[in-house]
């Protein structure tokens, strides 16, 4: 098939924009097509973000070469100004309108941030179950498509607990952006991602001075570079674009990129679109094995004022919605995957997806919390993360990890 042509009727809508929130803001002329590629690229209570055309390679190769960093991200220009004047202070104007109806909450609300991943879906089946209202909580999910702008919203106190990935987690802990605490693991998930690509790229090490993908501080930054380390090359190696993961996928089926890391829920449909594109780099090629975990965190305030409440999320998450994923009730994640991602995936494909995943219930969380164990892996991923030049330096997790709410 030629380089670029796709099968019809793709089984999926596809997003074009680049996310403002992983992007440092382009030196381009205020024009009406510039203010359409700053449209924010999530929405709130699983609202799905509508089919979109993905814009042209170059386009793409433009937006990002007309900036001269990308420390200039979010995490660099909106939370470098957070962490100098407080978190309900310090988030520019236009960032908190970016965050919309979240910022409306009443105080009486736990905002609960998420991701569009195929693991947070138990999130929504627990509010579809009425589980949260059973314990006494008044909870608000709010979804965004990646973490750092999930962790923008919390700076602002938008946002009051939030489920992730680990990386974006541990590079706001590290720069010292505001007082973040991790306080439970959600899941280990350095199974679920793979590195896809184009017949053109057979292997790994075809990919120098390819043209790859990433959302930039997340775990799809990490699980590239740890692979690309396996096979002695730097990011330095191939020509990264940073975007998130939903346009990346994009590009790749347009014909736009060599690789990139699609997102798990959608990764047989981003294979099925066409006959060229194949898996690369599955995460049981990593020599050692290697442990990512997505992770719970909040504020150091917000936990002290509302550490009841966030408890009662934490022992619904591995009490009761890690039990009911195990014993394959699965049609509420199969409904929001189906509304929020454009997934078409079955009951069976959502199994098998969450059974690469290790989720701790109760029992088995509490353990790995007070053995310790957690906390190494955390550090380990942390060292490897400084190693890469993705944070600069461990986080000190005398402080930054709180576990009481989880251990024994």
């Amino acid at each position: 098939m030629v380089r670029g042509q796709q099968k019809p009727n793709t089984p999926f809508a596809m997003a074009d924009r680049l996310s403002p929130f992983v992007q440092p803001t382009p030196k381009t002329k205020n024009t009406k097509a510039h203010q359409d590629s700053l449209t924010p690229r999530w929405r709130h209570s699983g609202q799905p973000s509508g089919p979109l055309q993905c814009q042209p390679k170059s386009g793409v190769k433009q937006h990002l070469n007309d900036n001269d960093s990308r420390e200039e991200t979010m995490t660099g220009r909106v939370f470098q100004l957070a962490g100098k004047v407080g978190r309900l202070m310090a988030v520019p104007a236009a960032a908190i309108l970016l965050i919309g109806s979240a910022s409306d909450a009443t105080a009486e609300k736990l905002r609960v941030g998420y991701l569009k991943f195929v693991t947070f879906g138990g999130i929504y089946a627990a509010e579809q179950n009425g589980w949260y209202e059973d314990a006494g909580l008044d909870v608000e999910l709010v979804l965004f498509d990646s973490g750092p702008p999930l962790l923008e919203a919390m700076a602002s106190g938008s946002v009051d607990v939030g489920a992730l990935g680990g990386v974006p987690s541990l590079r706001t802990m590290s720069q010292d952006v505001f007082p973040l605490r991790i306080i439970s693991a959600v899941a280990d998930v350095s199974s679920s991602l793979k590195i896809v690509a184009t017949d053109e790229i057979q292997s790994m090490d075809d990919l120098r001075g390819k043209d790859i993908s990433i959302p930039w501080a997340t775990t799809q930054h990490l699980v590239m570079g740890k692979a690309l380390a396996q096979h002695d090359m730097t990011f330095d190696d191939v020509n990264l674009i940073q975007m998130e993961a939903i346009d990346g996928q994009a590009a790749l089926v347009a014909g736009r990129l060599d690789a990139t890391i699609p997102v798990p829920a959608t990764l047989e449909q981003i294979l099925a679109s066409r006959d060229d594109i194949h898996v690369i780099f599955e995460p049981s090629d990593f020599d050692p094995p290697v442990a990512i975990f997505d992770v719970w965190v909040a504020p150091a305030d917000v936990l002290e004022e509302r550490g009841d409440e966030i408890k009662k999320v934490l022992d619904i998450w591995h009490g009761q919605i890690v039990p009911y994923l195990a014993d394959g009730n699965l049609e509420e994640v199969r409904d929001w995957t189906g509304r929020v991602l454009g997934s078409q995936a079955t009951t069976e494909e959502i199994e098998q997806k969450l059974s690469i995943l290790t989720l701790h219930n109760s029992e088995e969380m509490a353990e790995i919390a007070s053995n310790g164990e957690f906390k190494r892996m955390l550090t380990e991923q942390a060292e490897f993360m400084t190693s890469v030049d993705i944070i600069p330096g461990v986080p000190d997790f005398s402080e930054g990890l709180v576990t009481d709410l989880v251990a024994n």
